[in-house]
């Protein structure tokens, strides 16, 4: 009997031992139920977001099975949500206009929503009561959203002071805005803080000329709080050499004076200038960008240039976060602001695309002979740029006077020198580090 009684304790044991041994059950996926997520909603509608019967439902990785009743509240620290939003049991906030971003977390798999919330009483909308998006926002007051219909909008737009305005478009892919018969560039505003574009593409094949009128497609300038989201910029591919163009190249995105600039998801293609150019923008986060076939004349335009403004302030450019791509390049990076703060571009790929002569230099550095303190680049705040292969640019001037420039053959030789360059610069010397 004892020793049957013995038997059955170290089985038990071992059943137990073995319990605990057992992997811990993870969730494998979760999905909402009775509530789906939108683009965006009505100032105040918390009816629309949500109801009681809301519910989690978990799948972990053994198959088990698990519905959690958000309209209760869940107690048990199980499900966390986090980002922008109030006291209301999923943290959706809907009581302040503005875009925000929620996270809902069951264990380790988590959902994130994105979405915007508009005073839908200051609502105007294209081609339904107005039929063309100039028309809408003539005369339309700060907070406004005008909603854009599909469709093809042969149009130049031009906005000036009003404050928090909205261009919504259906989608990105189906929202044209086309100034191939116009002379003014396909959208420019001035003076108007808080504007978004979200869901639009604006193209011009420049059939007709405007000179210095239509050197960049999209221009923004002496705002604060820009947003472009789900922007397409689409050039002529062609470069321009005769009168009614003023002999200009064009460029697709430029950003003069802005502080807090946000440009996430927009391409930008077939251009002769700068395909994206910040003069003066502090705090720009490029967000997910892509450049393809930029400085097409190959006269020495760059897919992403940062610049100072002598127009628009003496503030440099400052990035706060660049991720994105850039195929078929003059150059790929002009970072002529000096002393070089901020300059950590995150993760850019640089790509030469079908035309081998088409990257001279993924990145050109340059800085000016009138810099009171050339060693001001001795400490980069990070690097992190990937380059695919090809010749870097640095140009710097010589104490003496005059300008020197070192060249990388290699990506291996470029992110192994970012320390031999800044100590050339300390000590003043010109030389060749490929030597």
């Amino acid at each position: 009997m004892k020793k049957a009684l013995t038997l059955m304790t170290v089985f038990a044991a071992v059943l137990f031992l073995t319990a605990c041994l057992q992997p811990i059950s993870e969730v494998e996926t979760f999905t909402i139920s009775e509530w789906t997520p939108k683009e965006y909603y009505d100032l105040g509608d918390a009816d629309a977001l949500w109801n009681a019967s809301v519910t989690l439902d978990v799948v972990y990785n053994d198959g088990a099975e698990e519905t959690l009743n958000l309209g209760t509240g869940i107690d048990d620290g199980t499900v966390t949500i986090t980002g922008d939003y109030s006291e209301d049991p999923l943290g959706l906030k809907t009581d302040v206009a503005g875009f925000y971003e929620v996270t809902i977390s069951v264990d380790n798999i988590s959902l994130t929503f994105e979405y915007y919330v508009f005073d839908m009483t200051l609502a105007r909308n294209v081609p339904g009561t107005y039929a063309t998006i100039g028309a809408a926002l003539s005369g339309a007051p700060a907070g406004a959203v005008v909603f854009v219909e599909d469709g093809l909008y042969e149009e130049s737009i031009s906005i000036s002071t009003t404050a928090n305005l909205t261009i919504y478009g259906e989608s990105v892919d189906g929202v044209i805005i086309d100034s191939s018969d116009q002379t003014s560039r396909v959208f420019q505003a001035a003076s108007t803080n808080g504007l978004t574009l979200i869901n639009l593409t604006f193209r011009d094949d420049y059939t007709v000329g405007g000179g210095s009128q239509k050197r960049f497609m999209v221009k923004i300038s002496n705002a604060d709080d820009i947003t472009l989201r789900h922007v397409v910029i689409e050039g002529p591919g062609k470069q321009f050499a005769n009168a009614a163009d003023g002999n200009e190249p064009v460029g697709g995105l430029d950003l003069n004076g802005v502080d807090n600039a946000d440009v996430i998801n927009v391409t930008v293609e077939d251009v002769s200038r700068n395909g994206m150019a910040f003069a003066s923008v502090t705090n720009l986060r490029l967000i997910d960008f892509e450049i393809n076939n930029a400085g097409l004349d190959n006269s020495g335009w760059a897919a992403l240039a940062l610049y100072v403004s002598e127009q628009y302030g003496p503030a440099p450019t400052t990035l706060v976060e660049a991720t994105g791509s850039i195929d078929n390049a003059n150059i790929g990076i002009n970072y002529s602001v000096a002393p070089y703060d901020g300059f950590e571009f995150g993760n850019i790929i640089i790509t030469m695309g079908d035309n081998p002569l088409a990257v001279q230099y993924p990145l050109f550095l340059y800085l000016p002979q009138d810099d009171p303190e050339p060693a001001a680049f001795v400490e980069p705040n990070g690097f992190a740029l990937n380059v695919t292969g090809l010749p870097w640019l640095v140009s710097f001037p010589y104490p003496g006077g005059g300008t020197g420039l070192i060249y990388f053959l290699t990506e291996d030789q470029a992110n192994a020198a970012v320390d031999v360059l800044a100590l050339s610069l300390i000590v003043g010397t010109a030389e060749n580090i490929n030597n």
